[in-house]
């Protein structure tokens, strides 16, 4: 429509007066009836900027769109307009949701449009789709922001490439009993990939470890502790190796302590005093094991002990415990009459198992190499030669 037509449509006239007055809805009414369509998207445009709705907002971002039409300049105008009013609204509030990616598409479709593709590149890139980014960027002769964003895309794909590698790694290593390795490689994965995944199969790695010098194996239905650093304490507290809740046992009642291949039994205060074939010790004093014998603890609790070849074997024989087992050396155990030796590393006391010559070692169902590290849960097979039987060993 020439100048002279809008002057004389009534139609426009009245847009004209409306949008001086900032009466976008009338004015945008008014342009429809009028045949401007563009100037209705301009409307719209006006009247979302406005207002505080965000629903409210792009519910007139998007009728603006219906109006501007990509055959004409001013309508391509007023999609750029628009698709930059979407693209500073997600920008504003962050790209957090699908939703969010969702209207950044949106705006990225309408600067295609209207023949904006550096636009279109920068939606894409707050996107994080780094090769559509590339696309629009070098559609558009920006040589510069092609490059960054080829930089970062590399950057991208190597850090993928790392986690990916490390966790990789860790699922190897957890297999075959290298779980200390195997917690460098989860951290590595983590640390190039904050996955809540890698967060989660940490803390349930953290979980399984055995620290502090001691283990309990079940074998053969039994189950037995076995402890590889001293002084063994006897007491009431639930990190003792040998925890005792009867009646009469003080918190800390008595103690075993190693002196080379020796073991030796002192009382560490007891209320109701610690015996050692019937002798009662005094408070502080110092009686070896040696041989076999009974140590008594309190009134109720009895415990049947067994000094031979540098280990100390224990069983609670009388009181709430009976039947509880705890082995206990400075050095390795035979275990499993023979079939695997055990071991606690010196630093942070983990439990090491190998198998005995001429055994494999099967970890979790599959063949492991020796030593492992044994976790919370893991399940051993150790398998023999030619006419010997298979062993299982659970980690309790």
């Amino acid at each position: 429509m020439s100048f002279i037509k809008r002057l004389l449509s009534a139609d426009f006239r009245r847009a004209l007066a409306a949008e001086a007055a900032a009466d976008y809805a009338t004015a945008a009414k008014a342009y429809a009836l009028a045949g401007e369509r563009a100037k209705v998207g301009e409307m719209h445009l006006y009247l979302a900027e406005r207002t505080t709705s965000v629903e409210a907002r792009l519910h007139e971002l998007r009728a603006g769109v219906r109006w501007a039409d990509v055959e004409s300049d001013q309508g391509r105008s007023v999609r750029r307009r628009i698709a930059r009013s979407l693209f500073l609204h997600v920008r504003g509030t962050g790209v957090i949701s699908d939703n969010d990616r969702s209207l950044l598409a949106e705006a990225a479709a309408l600067f295609e449009s209207a023949g904006d593709a550096a636009g279109a590149g920068e939606c894409h890139e707050l996107a994080g789709d780094e090769t559509a980014a590339a696309d629009a960027f070098q559609k558009a002769g920006e040589v510069d922001r092609l490059e960054a964003v080829l930089a970062r895309e590399e950057t991208r794909r190597l850090r993928e490439d790392r986690h990916k590698d490390a966790f990789s790694e860790y699922q190897l290593q957890l297999a075959a009993g290298a779980r200390r390795a195997a917690r460098r490689s989860l951290e590595t994965a983590l640390a190039h990939s904050p996955d809540s995944e890698y967060r989660r199969l940490l803390e349930q790695l953290d979980a399984r470890i055995l620290e502090g010098g001691r283990v309990t194996l079940r074998i053969a239905g039994e189950s037995v502790s076995w402890v590889g650093r001293f002084p063994i304490v006897f007491g009431r507290e639930p990190g003792f190796a040998v925890r005792l809740r009867d009646p009469g046992i003080s918190r800390r009642h008595a103690e075993v302590l190693a002196a080379g291949e020796r073991f030796i039994l002192r009382d560490a205060g007891s209320r109701n005093g610690t015996f050692l074939g019937g002798i009662r010790l005094e408070t502080s004093a110092e009686l070896p094991l040696e041989g076999e014998g009974e140590i008594g603890l309190g009134e109720f609790c009895g415990i049947r002990y067994r000094a031979q070849d540098g280990v100390l074997a224990l069983e609670v024989i009388r009181g709430l415990d009976r039947g509880v087992r705890v082995n206990a050396a400075t050095s390795r155990f035979a275990i499993a009459e023979g079939a695997a030796q055990l071991r606690f590393t010196e630093d942070d006391g983990r439990a090491i198992l190998s198998a005995a010559s001429g055994r494999t070692l099967d970890l979790n169902g599959v063949h492991a190499g020796q030593p492992v590290e044994l976790l919370r849960g893991d399940i051993v097979e150790l398998r023999g030669g030619e006419g010997a039987g298979s062993v299982r060993v659970e980690v309790v």
